[in-house]
């Protein structure tokens, strides 16, 4: 046999070990997906748990969900019974009846699920409080005012995000420390070279897992602890699929309180304030829930921006270009297999922490 002939039957032996490991690869893969929604309030208010199950198989699927939540909680019943349609989404809930907050705003949960064809499986998964407190902050590019806040710190050592939020009737706060080398702002010449940005999304909660559209923003830093905040796409806005790139300088730019500063712990701080008005599909009240999420935009990382979804749980599955805009000077790589997750995470606002 030749070399040439060898090296071809290498190369075909190769293909069908690749494509026999894909079919394993797939059968293994489980169609069940699970994921447990935030929790909108401090786990001393009660508040219930929600668990997301999508079945991304062929034929339905029944079984019964047991969780298991953090020592000295309690909840009912202890376990659910549920059948999921080929290609659907359901949403399991238990009542939490004593729960205990902790330092970190992260509280472990596990899920068993025992299919009523033997099939049992398991999900791990950190849950957040994701709630905002009643309270207006000075934006000064200072963190002392956001003491009271419920922040969720995710990412890791020298590469964390932590998010904090406030509202009152008028606006809604935000407030996000990104640990980062340096903090990179826009050229003068706007030449497509990446700088740093925040990029943050907010939509009603109009049922479980539903909603009308999205209110997205951009946060970019200027210089000197100034920022600016530009409004990349609304609900009504029948091209925000984030198929091409938005040049964010041409979108309005939203009366917004913004301050973008560098800290002497070597994070850089974007604090910022925006008026309800101009989102007027959110109705600010005690006990609201709605949907937010947030990408921090790092020039210095060369990789993905930080997906604060990821960290809230959300599945591969759950990935969609659409869910986000593009714009000019963002980091993202040019890798369809990879887009962010969906802009659509659990948050609720509340009348304290306490």
């Amino acid at each position: 046999m030749k070399f040439n002939d060898m090296n071809s039957l290498t190369c075909i032996a190769l293909i069908i070990l690749t494509f026999c490991s894909s079919i394993a690869f797939a059968q293994d893969t489980p169609s069940l997906e699970f994921r447990i929604e935030n929790f909108a309030v401090s786990p001393q208010s009660l508040p219930p748990l929600i668990v997301r199950i999508a079945n991304n198989g062929d034929e339905p699927i029944e079984g019964v969900l047991t969780p298991e939540l953090p020592d000295e909680w309690e909840w009912s019943p202890s376990s659910v019974e549920a059948m999921i349609a080929s290609g659907e989404v359901e949403f399991v809930r238990f009542t939490i009846t004593r729960g205990k907050p902790n330092a970190t705003n992260r509280y472990p949960v596990t899920l068993t699920w025992q299919g009523t064809d033997g099939v049992e499986l398991t999900h791990q998964q950190d849950v957040y409080c994701a709630s905002a407190p009643y309270f207006k902050p000075t934006i000064d590019g200072l963190i002392d005012d956001w003491e009271d806040a419920i922040p969720v710190t995710f990412g890791e050592e020298g590469d964390k995000t932590t998010i904090a939020t406030f509202w009152n009737r008028r606006s809604f706060s935000l407030m996000v420390e990104v640990e980062e080398a340096s903090l990179t702002v826009p050229s003068e010449e706007d030449d497509g070279t990446p700088y740093d940005a925040i990029q943050f999304a907010i939509a009603p909660r109009l049922s479980e897992g539903g909603s009308s559209g999205r209110y997205e923003y951009l946060a970019v830093p200027k210089g000197e602890g100034q920022g600016e905040c530009r409004f990349l796409t609304g609900p009504d806005d029948a091209s925000n699929d984030g198929s091409t790139a938005t040049d964010w300088q041409a979108c309005p730019m939203v009366d917004a309180d913004v301050a973008v500063a560098r800290t002497d712990r070597g994070t850089t701080v974007y604090e910022l304030s925006i008026s309800f008005r101009d989102m007027s599909l959110i109705r600010p009240s005690e006990g609201r829930e709605f949907y937010f999420s947030l990408l921090v935009h790092d020039a210095d990382s060369q990789s993905a921006p930080r997906d604060w979804g990821v960290a809230a749980g959300l599945s591969d599955s759950e990935r969609s270009w659409d869910g986000w805009q593009r714009w000019n000077g963002d980091a993202w790589p040019d890798d369809p297999f990879q887009p962010p997750t969906d802009s659509r995470t659990l948050w609720g606002m509340c009348s304290s922490k306490y």
